[in-house]
């Protein structure tokens, strides 16, 4: 129960989206992003947002670029973090982005907050941003993982996993309440369902 706390000068406030990459898991916090030595638990690199004024990082993926790359629920922000310093390089979405994860293309997506239905993908080009997905149904979109050329994102307005593969929108599971981040064993083939109002995480098994 205290395995990762941080430290007396970066202590952990409110962690929320995860990613491990090698030795290090990364967790987005309220200000700033910690990593921790995924085996011991100590705090090796606290990556400071405070100077951006975030409003509230959410999700953490790293890019086929090696570089890592946080959300911003609270001001619909998208950020870069490149040889330890956090920089904006999308301002302008839509819709909040809340979840953020990577295909097999190596492209970033991101799943909508609020009424927005569309997951957009990362750009090089102005402004920074374009169509990826459309759900037909759900919304307040949380965790996005990918797993045979679906996308699977938990929709907190319908409480369901989507599914979406090819243009079409699947509700493929049901859940007993609110989903929150979702995590994804591909070898198991089981997704990690956690609880907004539950506290607790279900496993659920995927067919083939």
């Amino acid at each position: 129960m205290q395995f990762m706390t941080g430290t007396d000068a970066n202590p952990m406030h409110a962690p929320r989206g995860m990613y491990i990459t090698g030795e290090i898991l990364w967790a987005a916090d309220a200000d700033g992003v910690h990593g921790f030595n995924r085996m011991t638990g100590e705090q090796v690199e606290f990556v400071d947002f405070t100077e951006l004024e975030p409003g509230f990082l959410n999700d953490i993926v790293q890019g086929e670029d090696g570089n890592l790359y946080v959300t911003d629920t609270g001001t619909s922000v998208v950020y870069r973090i490149e040889n330890g310093s956090p920089s904006v390089i999308v301002d302008s979405l839509p819709y909040p982005p809340n979840g953020i994860g990577i295909d097999t293309e190596n492209t970033l997506v991101l799943a909508p907050w609020n009424s927005g239905q569309t997951f957009y993908r990362l750009t090089d080009e102005d402004p920074g941003f374009a169509d990826y997905a459309e759900a037909q149904g759900g919304g307040n979109f949380d965790g996005i993982e990918f797993l045979d050329g679906y996308l699977i994102t938990a929709s907190q307005v319908d409480s369901t996993l989507h599914f979406i593969h090819e243009g079409e929108d699947h509700i493929g599971i049901h859940v007993p309440g609110r989903p929150a981040d979702i995590g994804l064993d591909t070898q198991r083939r089981q997704v990690a369902v956690p609880y907004i109002d539950l506290n607790r995480v279900d496993i659920w098994q995927l067919s083939e």
